[in-house]
C-alpha cells in the first residue's frame, strides 16, 4: 500500500518559511520526504490528478519574482522524483495572451492561488488537459494592461479569462465538479457584506463555454459580519449533489500578511457569523451547519409543520444578527441547519396551514414593516412589503397571510403573480390587538393587557368585524382559538395570562363559558382535532405546564371539562411566557420555549416537547369481546369471576375501569368497578386486568358494558387517554333463587341476631366467596367495630374463638375478603349471649331408713281409710 504526500510553502520578504519547494514521501518509501526538484518558484497551490494512480501528474501554481505560471509535472513514483513541465507549452504564464508578458504578477504581490481539476482529468492527454486557476492579489498584480486577479481556465495551454461580473474580485478558492466536457465551478471570495454578513460566492453552470455566466446566490453562506472579511473556502461532494464552504475572519491583504501567522490579519473576530455551510441547489441557497460564530441570547419564535417533522426556530441575539433555526426528521428537534441570518429584535414564525410539511413560512420582525417568505422550507426569502406595522400575523393560506398592529389595525395581504397586493387597512374595533388567528375564512384578534373588549372577529376574511363586547373574567393579554370544527359548532377559546380559559359560541352566546381550568395565567393555546385542547400556563410563583382537555367542547356546567395540567419532568423555574403564543402543536406533540435567556450549560431557555400518545388513543380490550358469555355461580345464579382485561397503553400504570348496564354508561354499576377508581393499578401493568367478583353484578342474562381509560402514565404524569370503545358481555342464566339480590357473605353460625348464644366454646362460620383465601374476620363489642375483641386474619370461612365472651351481652362481626384480592366487607352481624345461670338451693339432708318407713306408714293410713269407707257403705245397702 502506498500513500503520497505533497506540500510546498512559501517566503515573503525576510519572513521566509522553511521549504519553498515541492516535496514528497512514499510510504513505504526511499528514506523518507525527498525534494520533487522544483524550482519555478513560491508555490501557492498544488493540485494532484484525478487520475493521479494512473497519470502521476501533479499541477500547481507558483510565482516567480515577476509573474504567476500554471506547472505540470509527472512523478516517477518509483525513483521519488518529479519531471516538471516537459509537456509542449508550459509553464503557462496565469493571464490571457493580451495581458502576458508584464513583470507586475511575481510573488511580492501574489497572495493566495487555488486550483481546480475535471475529474477525468488526464496529464498526458492534450483533450482533457483543463484547468481552472485564480490568484488573488487584493488588486496590486496586472498585465499589460489590466489587473490579473480573476479566475481562468486553460486548456491545455490555451488560457481563458472567466471574467467575474465585479471590478475588483479577491478569489481566494474554486472548486469545479465534473468532466472536461461539462460540469459547474464555484469561486469563493475573500471579502463579505459587512452590514448583513453575507459572504460573496459565484456561480456558473457553464465554465466550459466561451464566455460563462456566473451568478450569486439568493441566499449566500454567511461571514464577515461588522469586518467585511469571509475568505471563503469551497469544495464539492464527489458526485456533485452537494457543496460545502467554510468562511473566516481576516484580511491578509498582502504577502507578507499573509506569511506572518502570528499577524493581526490572521486573528479572528468574534460573532462575524463565520460557519461551515451547505448548499444542495447548486449554490442558490447556503445553510450553516456548525461552526458558527454567533450569539444566541434568547428564543423568540417557534413553529412546527403538521406533520411534526419539520420544526422552525428563531433565536434573538442582542449584538448582532438574529438567526432562524430549521430541524428536520429523522428526528425533529435533535439536529438544526440555520436557515435564515438577519437582522431582527424580535422574530415571528408562522405556517402555511395547508402544507403538512411546514415548506412554506413566514418570518417577521415584530415591531417593524419587515415580513418575509419562503416557499422551500427556509432555502430562500423574499419581502411580502405589508406596509403595516407587525404585532402578529397569521396565514390563511400559502398565499393570504393577515397582520395586525398594536392599535388593532388589521390587513389582509394575498400573493399573485408577481408578488403580494395588499387590501386596504381595516378597522376591528378593538382599541389595541395582541395576537390573530385565522380559520378557513374566518379572522379572530385577541385584545391586548387591560381593555374590556377582548375579542373581535370577522368570518369574511377580514372586510367586516364583530366586536364581542362582553368582557371575560380577566384582563391580560388575550389569546384567542378557533375550534377545530368551527364551522359546525362555531366554537372559540379565549387565554389569559392574567386569567384563565373562557369559551364562546359564535351567534348563541351572550356571555363567557368559563372553562374551570386547574392553572391560571395562559400565554398560548392550541385546538386540535377531536376536542383535544391545550393551554401553557405560567403562574406568578413560576409554576409552568400545560393544561389539557380532551373535552373541551363538553356541556358547561353540565357534563363539564375535566383537565389534566402537564408539568411532570420540567425543571424547576421554566416559564412558558413566550408572546404573542407560547405553545404551538402539531402531531400530537406540544412544544414551547422557555422563555428565559439561553444558557445550555444552567439548562434554562431551552425548547421543550411533549408527546402526547394519549390524545386520540385509547386501550385495545382483550377479554371479553363484545357479546361474550360469562359464566354464572351455580349457588347464587349471578356471575362467576369475570376477568377484564386489557392491552397497556403507552407505559400506563394506572386506569380508569367503568362497568355500566347501557352502551352509553349512564347507568354505571359501581358495585362491581375497583373501588380506587380513578386510579385501578393493577399488579402487572405489562398486562392490565381486572376482576369483577362473583356475584357482584345485579342480574343475570343481561348485557353488560364496559370501558377503560389510561389515568397516569409510568413516568408519574396524570393523564387522561380516549375511552376504549364499550364491549358488551352477558352473564349466562343462572338457576333460580329466592333472594331477591345476592346478599354477599352469609352468616352461618351463630346466624344474624342469634341469642342465647354460649359465650365459651363458640365457633364463627359464614358462606365462602368462590376463590377467596383469605378473610379478615373482626368481632367487637359496638356496632361501629370500634372496640374490637379480635381482629384477625384467617384463612378458611370459619373461626374458632379462643375465649370466654361475657354473659348476656350483645357481640357484632364482620368478615372482609383479602385474597387474591380485595372485596366487599359482609354485612355487620350480630348475637346476644346467654344469660349466667343461677345457683341451686340444696335439699335438707335425711337417711334412707326414714324416708322409708314414713313412706310406709302413710301408705298403711290410707289402705286402712279405704277399706273402711267401702265395708259400711256395703251395711248401709
Amino acid at each position: 500500500m502506498r500513500c503520497e504526500y505533497a506540500t510546498s510553502s512559501r517566503r515573503a520578504g525576510r519572513r521566509e518559511a522553511p521549504w519553498h519547494r515541492a516535496k514528497s514521501t512514499c510510504c513505504p518509501g526511499l528514506a523518507g520526504w525527498q525534494a520533487q526538484g522544483f524550482a519555478g518558484g513560491d508555490i501557492l497551490a498544488l493540485q494532484p490528478s484525478p487520475s493521479y494512480e494512473s497519470d502521476a501528474t501533479l499541477v500547481l501554481i507558483a510565482s516567480t519574482a515577476q509573474r504567476t505560471y500554471i506547472n505540470l509535472g509527472f512523478r516517477d513514483i518509483g525513483a521519488n522524483a518529479c519531471f516538471w513541465n516537459t509537456a509542449q507549452g508550459y509553464p503557462v504564464e496565469l493571464c490571457t495572451p493580451d495581458q502576458a508578458g508584464a513583470a507586475a504578477s511575481g510573488k511580492d504581490r501574489i497572495i493566495t492561488g487555488s486550483l481546480a481539476l475535471p475529474d477525468d482529468f488526464e496529464g498526458g492527454s492534450i483533450p482533457k488537459r483543463i484547468i481552472f486557476a485564480t490568484c488573488d492579489s487584493n488588486g496590486t498584480a496586472f498585465g499589460t494592461s489590466r489587473p490579473l486577479d480573476d479566475v481562468y481556465r486553460i486548456n491545455d495551454t490555451i488560457v481563458t479569462r472567466l471574467n467575474l461580473p465585479v471590478s475588483r474580485p479577491r478569489v481566494c478558492s474554486i472548486a469545479y465538479s465534473g468532466s472536461s466536457t461539462s460540469g459547474k465551478l464555484l469561486a469563493g471570495c475573500v471579502e463579505s457584506s459587512a452590514a448583513t454578513g453575507e459572504a460573496r460566492l459565484w456561480f456558473t453552470a457553464d465554465p466550459l463555454a466561451n464566455c460563462s455566466t456566473w451568478v450569486k446566490p439568493l441566499k449566500p453562506p454567511t461571514g464577515g459580519y461588522n469586518t467585511g472579511f469571509a475568505n471563503v473556502q469551497v469544495v464539492w461532494t464527489d458526485d456533485g449533489s452537494a457543496a460545502f464552504a467554510g468562511t473566516g475572519s481576516g484580511n491578509r491583504s498582502s504577502p507578507a500578511q499573509w506569511a506572518d501567522i502570528n499577524g493581526a490579519p490572521w486573528a479572528s473576530s468574534p460573532l462575524d457569523e463565520t460557519a461551515f455551510s451547505i448548499s444542495r441547489d447548486d449554490a442558490v441557497s447556503w445553510n450553516q451547519l456548525s461552526l458558527i460564530d454567533t450569539q444566541i441570547n434568547r428564543f423568540r419564535a417557534l413553529a412546527v409543520a403538521k406533520d411534526g417533522k419539520t420544526v422552525y426556530i428563531s433565536s434573538v441575539n442582542d449584538n448582532g444578527l438574529s438567526s432562524t433555526w430549521r430541524s428536520r426528521t429523522p428526528v425533529a428537534g435533535e439536529a438544526w441547519q440555520r436557515a435564515a441570518s438577519l437582522d431582527f429584535t424580535a422574530p415571528l414564525l408562522r405556517l402555511a396551514p395547508e402544507d403538512e410539511d411546514g415548506a412554506l413560512v413566514f418570518l417577521g420582525n415584530q415591531g417593524t414593516k419587515s415580513i418575509v417568505q419562503s416557499q422551500d422550507s427556509g432555502q430562500t426569502w423574499r419581502n411580502c412589503l405589508p406596509d403595516i406595522y407587525l404585532q402578529d400575523m397569521a396565514a390563511g393560506s400559502s398565499d393570504e397571510l393577515y397582520v395586525t398592529q398594536a392599535d388593532a389595525l388589521v390587513r389582509r395581504g394575498r400573493y399573485e403573480t408577481g408578488g403580494w397586493v395588499w387590501d386596504k387597512i381595516r378597522d376591528t374595533g378593538l382599541l389595541s390587538a395582541h395576537n390573530i388567528v385565522v380559520h378557513e375564512g374566518g379572522v379572530m384578534v385577541g385584545a391586548a393587557l387591560g381593555r374590556q373588549c377582548p375579542v373581535s372577529y370577522s368570518l369574511d376574511h377580514g372586510d367586516n368585524w364583530e366586536l364581542i363586547t362582553e368582557p371575560a373574567y380577566g384582563s391580560g393579554n388575550r389569546h384567542v382559538a378557533f375550534d377545530e370544527e368551527f364551522k359546525d359548532n362555531r366554537l372559540i377559546y379565549l387565554a389569559d395570562d392574567a386569567g384563565g380559559l373562557y369559551r364562546w359560541t359564535v351567534g348563541n352566546s351572550n356571555r363567557w363559558d368559563d372553562m374551570v381550568p386547574p392553572d391560571n395565567s395562559y400565554y398560548g393555546q392550541a385546538a386540535a382535532a377531536r376536542g383535544m385542547y391545550y393551554a401553557a400556563f405560567s403562574q406568578i410563583n413560576n409554576a409552568t405546564g400545560v393544561s389539557r382537555t380532551g373535552y373541551s367542547r363538553a356541556g358547561i356546567p353540565k357534563d363539564g371539562v375535566f383537565w389534566d395540567s402537564l408539568s411532570t419532568g420540567l425543571s424547576a423555574g421554566v416559564v412558558f411566557r413566550l408572546e404573542p403564543t407560547a405553545l404551538v402543536y402539531a402531531d400530537d406533540t406540544l412544544w414551547a420555549f422557555d422563555a428565559r435567556d439561553y444558557d445550555v450549560v444552567a439548562g434554562t431557555g431551552l425548547l421543550w416537547a411533549f408527546r402526547d400518545t394519549l390524545a386520540n388513543r385509547s386501550p385495545w380490550l382483550i377479554s371479553p369481546k363484545g357479546n361474550s358469555l360469562v359464566y354464572c355461580d351455580p349457588v347464587t345464579g349471578r356471575n362467576a369471576l369475570v376477568d377484564l382485561r386489557w392491552e397497556q397503553l403507552s407505559l400506563a400504570d394506572a386506569y380508569e375501569v367503568e362497568v355500566g348496564k347501557d352502551k352509553w354508561f349512564d347507568l354505571v354499576v359501581t358495585e362491581a368497578e375497583p373501588a380506587d377508581n380513578p386510579f385501578f393499578v393493577p399488579e402487572n401493568s405489562l398486562y392490565p386486568s381486572y376482576y369483577i367478583r362473583p356475584g357482584t353484578l345485579p342480574a343475570a342474562g343481561q348485557d353488560y358494558f364496559w370501558r377503560v381509560r389510561v389515568r397516569r402514565a409510568a413516568t408519574g404524569q396524570v393523564i387522561r387517554s380516549r375511552w376504549s370503545p364499550g364491549f358488551s358481555f352477558v352473564v349466562r342464566p343462572g338457576y333460580p333463587v329466592s333472594a331477591p339480590a345476592y346478599a354477599g357473605i352469609e352468616s352461618l353460625q351463630p346466624c344474624h341476631n342469634a341469642c342465647e348464644v354460649p359465650p365459651y366454646p363458640l365457633s364463627f362460620a359464614w358462606s365462602p366467596m368462590q376463590g377467596t383465601t383469605s378473610y379478615r374476620f373482626v368481632l367487637s363489642a359496638d356496632p361501629d367495630l370500634g372496640q374490637s375483641v379480635i381482629d384477625q386474619t384467617v384463612d378458611t370461612s370459619a373461626f374458632k374463638l379462643p375465649w370466654r365472651l361475657e354473659y348476656d351481652r350483645a357481640y357484632f362481626w364482620q368478615v372482609t375478603p383479602l385474597k387474591p384480592m380485595p372485596g366487599d366487607s359482609s354485612p355487620v352481624f350480630s348475637f346476644t349471649t346467654a344469660a349466667e345461670p343461677k345457683v341451686p338451693v340444696p335439699a335438707i339432708p335425711s337417711d334412707n331408713t326414714t324416708n322409708g318407713l314414713l313412706a310406709a306408714l302413710v301408705f298403711t293410713i290410707l289402705f286402712g281409710l279405704s277399706i273402711q269407707v267401702i265395708i259400711y257403705r256395703k251395711r248401709r245397702r
